[in-house]
């Protein structure tokens, strides 16, 4: 009896085990794609079993939400999926769980809307639940013609629908969006900022914008008169000379949705010479060409303005009129082929038309090859017996030689136009001589030929523009031809709107900068130096300003 009852005990005990169970803490658990999960499994009798004994299962239709590995869980597909857990040997001791796997990118647009306008962004956000280093992601836009995407901003060119996608540079998961492309059609230009009046020199930033305010935001800017004020894409407004001029803002998606205003543009002369103040005057080696030898080179100064203040002093040596057939006559194509062939200085045949203003150098750095010289040389028997050229004015650093009359043909420029159309004014370049006063004396020259000949400054000409040749050499090969236009340009600017005022320069540092703003030496360290402009009229006009410009030091 007694070993009946042990033997119950024991069967006992034996089902006791036979109750074993899989301790899950969490049964429902939350996985991004990407993400490794290790089981945490605990067994009711505390009893450790190995990986080997426990046998982890998914439903067959599940297979690709889940890699399983062991005890170790690896999310691959957006999913739930059910997942089954039990003891080899004994499958009577199992559990369930439920995994869910999601995208590890969240994406959405920053402002809530899934609106975008043409012509206008919208920033999106992406999230990347997987990105422990900060790898972030990559974007792409199904439709290129519609829209741009850079870093997560997107830029509707074309209405339409898009989709916009993020993958992530960890795991190359992706995440898409749907834009919608709205056009909003222009019907109003509003002017944000009125002016009726600016001041030559002055620059002011016109804005406007378009209505609806979703509209693309492109306005086109025009002046009625570029040559009064001039206004650029940005609606940036330049007072160029007195005048009153219209400006108009227009839709560039329909420029027939416009707006305007007058301004006028008037004479602050104190704020003409704060324009034309040079703060950084420039000293740089200037090569010359010529011959014997090809180049010579030397330092030439700028100077504080680009306004010169001195006179033209201005010779006239005329030359003597070498009579023949045509003299007095207006020239003509077929004429001109006839009477070049007499290599007459000065034949008297009268312009067809003055139209241009012809900018030359003289091709000889020779010291000394002044104004006077190349006068002397016009008239030698050498130029007769060779070309014969002839030109109209020379310039060099001290003076200006006229010798032919402005209205007619003087051999220069080397075709129809610059001999029958044309004043040349040929540009000493003599080493040794102050170029750059040259230069400014040159530019003094053509604003006063300009004005007398009822020119616009787009009339000014090089020797190349007529026949190719690489004149004037020395402002072309040193890129400073666009710096003696410049030259030109502040010459009329103070001719044309400050003829009634009489000008005077007074420099504070004589040392350096004379009274005419020319740099005449440079000091040891860079130096700051002043000039005073005084500016006064008959009318009671009198006010003075005083500018400075910082000398760069003389090199060693």
């Amino acid at each position: 009896m007694r070993f009946i009852f042990f033997i119950l005990i024991l069967f006992t005990l034996s089902g006791c085990r036979a109750n074993e169970q899989i301790i899950i803490e969490n049964d429902n658990v939350d996985l991004f794609i990407g993400e490794v999960y290790e089981l945490d499994l605990k067994f009711s009798s505390n009893k450790k079993y190995q990986e080997k004994d426990i046998v982890v299962a998914t439903n067959i239709d599940d297979k690709d939400i889940l890699l399983i590995d062991g005890t170790t869980v690896i999310a691959q597909k957006e999913g739930t999926c059910e997942i089954e857990i039990h003891l080899k040997n004994k499958p009577n001791v199992r559990a369930q769980m439920t995994i869910n796997v999601m995208n590890s990118l969240e994406l959405k647009s920053k402002n809530g809307l899934n609106i975008l306008y043409v012509g206008k962004t919208i920033e999106l956000e992406a999230i990347d639940h997987a990105d422990k280093d900060n790898l972030g992601v990559t974007w792409s836009v199904d439709k290129n013609l519609l829209a741009i995407v850079v870093d997560g901003v997107v830029k509707g060119y074309n209405p339409g629908t898009i989709t916009v996608t993020a993958t992530s540079r960890t795991n190359n998961v992706s995440k898409s969006i749907e834009l919608t492309i709205i056009e909003e059609i222009p019907e109003e230009v509003v002017i944000e900022n009125y002016i009726n009046k600016i001041e030559i020199g002055e620059e002011i930033q016109m804005k406007a914008k378009i209505l609806p305010e979703n509209a693309i935001q492109d306005v086109l800017w025009e002046s009625s008169n570029p040559t009064v004020a001039r206004i650029d894409n940005d609606g940036n407004l330049l007072g160029i000379k007195s005048g009153v001029v219209t400006i108009y803002a227009k839709a560039r998606k329909d420029k027939k949705i416009t707006t305007s205003f007058d301004v006028e543009v008037v004479v602050n002369p104190i704020k003409i010479f704060e324009s034309l103040h040079v703060e950084r005057p420039f000293a740089r080696n200037v090569t010359t060409y010529g011959y014997n030898p090809d180049t010579r080179e030397q330092m030439v100064y700028g100077s504080v303005s680009l306004f010169f203040n001195d006179s033209l002093n201005s010779v006239e040596k005329i030359v003597p009129i070498n009579q023949n057939e045509y003299t007095g006559l207006k020239a003509n194509r077929e004429m001109l082929k006839v009477a070049e062939g007499f290599k007459k200085i000065r034949t008297g045949i009268l312009h067809e038309e003055t139209k241009y203003i012809t900018y030359h150098d003289t091709g000889n750095h020779t010291p000394g090859a002044n104004a006077l010289m190349h006068a002397n040389y016009m008239e030698s028997t050498y130029n007769v017996n060779d070309r014969a050229r002839s030109w109209h004015y020379t310039v060099d650093d001290k003076s200006v030689y006229h010798h032919i009359p402005d209205n007619e043909v003087a051999w220069q420029g080397d075709s129809y136009e610059a001999y029958a159309m044309s004043i040349g004014i040929e540009t000493c370049v003599d080493f040794g001589s102050d170029l750059y006063a040259t230069w400014q004396r040159t530019a003094k020259l053509i604003a006063n030929l300009l004005v007398k000949h009822n020119l616009p400054l787009e009339s000014i000409k090089q020797h190349y523009d007529f026949s190719g040749k690489n004149c004037p050499q020395t402002l072309r090969r040193n890129g400073l031809y666009q710096h003696a236009i410049k030259l030109v340009e502040a010459e009329y600017l103070v001719l044309t709107e400050l003829k009634d005022y009489e000008i005077s320069f007074t420099s504070l540092d004589k040392e350096f900068v004379d009274n005419r703003g020319r740099v005449i030496k440079l000091p040891f360290v860079e130096t700051k130096v002043g000039y005073i402009v005084t500016i006064k009229n008959n009318e009671g006009y009198n006010k003075s300003i005083t500018l400075y410009s910082y000398l760069p030091a003389r090199s060693s």
